[in-house]
């Protein structure tokens, strides 16, 4: 896709701390001097992904998955090493040189919404746009805010969108590819995906525009919909305002949890800029961990029928998991976002400093009913708190919410296991073929240099490059080499070296060496070397042993007395390895 010079690389590094560009995805927590979390390319429940904040490089015991802060966004985003680079270096606001030769489709995807974007903020303040301006207005919405957020208009025409974005070169199929456009059955036309709509722009966690949500100006058609499952859109991943909401800060004192697209744009407007909503589908635990990165405090506000109470409930539990208080505000039946325009910042404000605790009110609301209930309905209560409390999987707050359970409802301890017991299945998942590891004595070589390369100079002239049989280690020797020879400063030999190819190997070399208790210095590389030279020569004197006896066989004595020489030489040099080093060597 193009090349950036290793200065710029370096600088675009520099500028972003893997910490923080990690935290946009995962929770992190202290392990010592470094920070561990739940790892994003596999699956486990015990945390094996280490991030090191002192060597800038993430890496996963569990899956061997490593690397540098670029290496860790291509592998979220899907995105190659370049778009990486671009990407985080418009993070960090630095301009770079245009060395891009093609886009890729993903690259082209933002582009298109972008262009979209543009189009229908236009539509949005033109003639066309008016009956979707009233609305908004209507809705209290003022013009700055309308403005923050992008919001824009889709024209009641069926390719009003396809044909504008024709002087772009962009093609109906990449329009579809993009979500904004849908293909005739049975045909090869197309016709937009929005029509008739006021367009809500979603954004993601840097702040691109990756989809969008349009709510209906007439009543034919279903109210809300969205950008379907694109490349670069999925709904299950996405949480409408987070990006406004972190814009201050990564870690906030909490979150509102809303449910729709106006009722976060009304709360920010209102001055609450901490608001976010799913898009339109049910809350579910990927959510709610993305929740836990920026905060520990939740507040549910949904709406205050009985379908937004039932919203409510049925997040709540996947909220717990992740080990977040919860808070519910009670809106008394009203719709947020008319609640904060009608009574304003200061009764929603009285709303949040009173709120109570989620559980406990969900809870207390069950056992209302529950005592005087018939005992049909007793036990329905009962099966409906037992599968609330199967969708807690975190053991510690299982434990703490059926202690609640029991002291409120009366009933014992084994009773609720029982039933939670019943449905409960243990997967049950194949063992992961297993590849053999590379040789120890060759990873503990490249430890020790990396550590130490300075010892760079001793150690190839007695165990070179080529002598290395794991492909990456002989590569990441040959560039440790290079990089030597070329006289680069120690400091910046680890970057030097850095290919994305390599990066799975180095970081799991560099990952070893920050958290292992092992010690590096030149007396036990020399050690090191003395065993692999000792496993090469006793290969040697295997291999010579074959050969004497094929020369016996053959009676050519003089190619016997050649090989009889050469095995007693390097015998001799493994005795003297053996007794400098107090090593053990045997050919057995």
């Amino acid at each position: 896709m193009g090349y950036f010079p290793p200065e710029t690389i370096q600088k675009v590094q520099e500028a972003n701390d893997i910490v923080e560009v990690v935290q946009q995805y995962l929770s992190l927590e202290p392990n010592g001097q470094n920070l561990k979390a739940l790892c994003p390319f596999h699956q486990e429940k015990t945390p094996s992904f280490m991030v090191s904040p002192q060597k800038q490089i993430f890496y996963c015991f569990g899956c061997q998955k490593g690397g540098n802060v670029f290496s860790f966004l291509s592998e979220m985003e899907k995105i190659t090493f370049p778009e990486a680079v671009k990407l985080l270096a418009d993070r960090a606001g630095i301009p770079l040189t245009n060395t891009t030769t093609k886009k890729s489709s993903t690259l082209q995807l933002y582009e298109i919404q972008n262009i979209a974007c543009h189009f229908f903020q236009k539509l949005l303040h033109s003639p066309t746009g008016s009956h979707a301006r009233d609305y908004l207005k209507q809705r209290g919405f003022q013009e700055t805010t309308i403005q923050k957020f992008q919001l824009g208009f889709a024209p009641d025409r069926w390719d009003a969108l396809i044909q504008h974005a024709k002087q772009f070169h962009i093609s109906p199929q990449m329009l579809e590819k993009a979500g904004l456009a849908i293909r005739k059955k049975n045909s090869q036309h197309h016709y937009d995906r929005f029509r008739n709509r006021v367009i809500f722009p979603i954004l993601d966690r840097f702040g691109r525009i990756c989809g969008f949500g349009g709510r209906t100006l007439n009543h034919d058609t279903p109210k809300y919909i969205n950008t379907p499952e694109t490349p670069i859109f999925q709904k299950k991943e996405q949480l409408y305002g987070l990006y406004l909401a972190l814009q201050k800060n990564n870690t906030l004192p909490f979150l509102l949890l809303m449910e729709g697209y106006t009722d976060v744009i009304m709360a920010h407007q209102q001055g609450f800029p901490q608001a976010v909503a799913t898009l339109g589908t049910a809350f579910n635990p990927r959510h709610a961990q993305i929740l836990k990165r920026y905060t520990r405090k939740i507040y549910l506000v949904f709406d205050g029928d009985t379908a937004g109470q039932e919203a409510s409930w049925r997040s709540l539990p996947l909220l717990l998991n992740e080990g977040l208080e919860v808070h519910l505000l009670p809106l008394n039946g009203a719709d947020p976002c008319e609640f904060l325009l009608q009574h304003g910042k200061k009764k929603f404000q009285q709303l949040l400093n009173t709120s109570q605790d989620a559980l406990d009110t969900y809870l207390l609301s069950l056992h209302q009913n529950y005592k005087s209930q018939k005992l049909p309905e007793k036990k329905q209560t009962l099966e409906k708190l037992s599968t609330f409390l199967k969708k807690i999987q975190n053991p510690l707050i299982q434990d703490l919410v059926a202690e609640k359970i029991t002291q409120l409802f009366h009933i014992r301890p084994t009773s609720l296991q029982k039933i939670l017991r019943k449905s409960t299945t243990t997967p049950k998942n194949s063992p992961p073929i297993q590849s053999p590891p590379p040789p120890t004595h060759e990873r503990f070589i490249l430890e020790t240099l990396l550590q130490h390369p300075t010892l760079i100079e001793k150690t190839f002239p007695l165990f070179p490059p080529e002598k290395f049989t794991f492909p990456p280690y002989q590569k990441i020797a040959k560039k440790l080499q290079q990089a030597y020879q070329q006289k680069e400063p120690p400091s910046k030999i680890q970057q030097i070296i850095w290919e994305p190819e390599l990066q799975p190997y180095l970081s799991s070399l560099l990952a070893e060496m920050e958290t292992s208790q092992k010690t590096y210095n030149w007396n036990i590389l020399q050690s090191c070397l003395a065993k692999a030279q000792l496993e090469e020569i006793k290969k040697q004197l295997l291999q010579i042993r074959q050969k004497q006896k094929q020369a016996y066989e053959n009676n050519q004595k003089e190619l016997a007395q050649q090989l009889n020489l050469k095995y007693s030489q390097l015998l001799q040099k493994a005795h003297q390895l053996k007794k400098q080093h107090n090593l053990s060597f045997s050919l057995r």
